[in-house]
């Protein structure tokens, strides 16, 4: 063969060879896409699979191991419902909790939820002019093909979870003629649609389902399963703000182990006072503290109490300060104590994180204590009250109304407050 014939060959040999290498090197590339969206799709399933868990965890916390259990088992059932309708998702939503006697639901809130949106929207709720709230009153069942075409769909859930809700079927819950709460089930998988026989099917199964929801959510301590606070009704209570004001004082001018001494001292002698007239310790807030009178502890002439108990602390605040002063403590000549007081509804809670909840009170009452503790020149010993206050003890305080300036001053929305300059014999 000749050098001529060879060469054609051979140059396209080497074309071929450059071919397949270009064609391994595509497939490896190919290879370590596919290996890497694996290995995506794995980290997700597994970040879904923490977010469960995380979920489930908090519920035992809340709920105890008695009430998580069913509502295992409920999601246990539900899941199998959703595989026999083929279902690529679904939840049960039952009404949001309410401590007040024979309130209509005004809401809807999700109890259990199966597939990818589940741990975001736990505890969420759905108004009752959803889909889900028309099955829930009228107590039928009903799919729909087209749901965001419907005026009463809400794509909130779905935005919230980046889940597209295109098909629903929704089955309501029946324990002895009542309508519990309701049963979804979403998207039909392989590209089908839910039909007759599939709400039948569904309806049918719930039953046993539908008993097991009402077992749990009759007890009202199992409400805590949804992570949603029953509504309830607003209590009376007097709130009083205690502050030390300059305390910064003493952190300038001590070592810290004293001045956490001087601290525990004043919380020690004055929340005793407050004890001693039926208060309620709510919380420490840095060098202050909060006391509720009537809530949660049910007090007769809580608002005449709550003064009696405030010009009581200014008595004792003025002889530990003193002591401190004999006992050369630097710094102490300076600070002062404000008690701001009001009364008013408040709502009791249960907040923070759910390792490590207390008992509290809110409302805009708790707020206005707040506010008139602030309002209460820094630079004396002084207890402000406010208007709601005023008028129910009027008759037993000798008071100095402040004026508009200072209100102003403080940039405060309250219009009228009053310094207690002293009981009446």
């Amino acid at each position: 063969m000749t050098l001529a014939r060879i060469i054609p060959i051979v140059t396209g040999l080497i074309a071929i060879v450059g071919a397949i290498i270009g064609v391994a090197v595509h497939i490896t590339k190919l290879q370590s896409q596919i290996q890497q969206a694996r290995l995506e799709d794995q980290l997700n399933r597994l970040k879904e699979k923490y977010s469960e868990l995380e979920a489930d965890y908090q519920s035992l916390l809340r709920a105890g191991t008695a009430a998580y259990t069913k509502k295992r088992e409920i999601q246990a059932e539900l899941s199998t419902i959703s595989a026999a309708v083929d279902a690529s998702a679904s939840s049960i939503l039952v009404p949001a909790p309410s401590a007040i006697a024979d309130e209509e639901p005004a809401e809807l809130v999700f109890l259990v939820l199966t597939g990818p949106a589940a741990p975001k929207l736990q505890g969420t709720r759905v108004p009752m002019s959803s889909v889900a709230g028309s099955v829930f009153v009228t107590k039928k069942p009903r799919i729909t093909h087209t749901p965001r075409q419907e005026s009463s769909f809400s794509d909130k859930a779905d935005e919230v979870s980046k889940f597209s809700t295109d098909e629903l079927l929704a089955i309501p819950l029946m324990c002895q003629e009542k309508c519990i709460g309701v049963a979804e089930f979403l998207n039909k998988k392989d590209g089908q649609l839910f039909d007759a026989d599939d709400e039948q099917f569904a309806d049918r199964l719930a039953m046993s389902l539908a008993a097991k929801v009402g077992e749990l959510i009759q007890d009202p301590n199992h409400v805590s399963l949804l992570g949603v606070t029953p509504k309830r009704k607003a209590e009376e209570a007097t709130i009083l703000f205690s502050d030390l004001s300059n305390s910064s004082i003493l952190s300038k001018s001590m070592d810290a182990s004293v001045v956490i001494d001087l601290l525990n001292e004043y919380f020690e002698t004055l929340c005793g006072i407050g004890l001693d007239y039926g208060a309620t310790i709510d919380k420490f807030v840095g060098d202050g503290f909060i006391l509720t009178f009537n809530v949660p502890r049910g007090l007769a002439q809580h608002e005449t109490k709550a003064i009696a108990a405030a010009l009581e602390m200014q008595k004792r605040f003025n002889e530990l300060k003193q002591k401190w002063t004999v006992l050369q403590y630097p710094g102490v000549s300076n600070i002062y104590n404000r008690l701001g007081i009001t009364c008013g509804p408040v709502h009791r809670a249960e907040m923070g994180h759910s390792q490590y909840r207390h008992i509290t009170v809110i409302g805009d009452t708790v707020n206005v204590a707040s506010k008139l503790c602030e309002i209460g020149d820094r630079s004396r010993n002084i207890i402000v009250i406010g208007e709601d206050l005023y008028r129910r003890v009027s008759s037993q305080v000798v008071v100095r109304e402040l004026r508009a300036e200072k209100l102003r001053e403080a940039k405060s929305p309250i219009s009228a407050a009053y310094e207690v300059v002293s009981g009446k014999e």
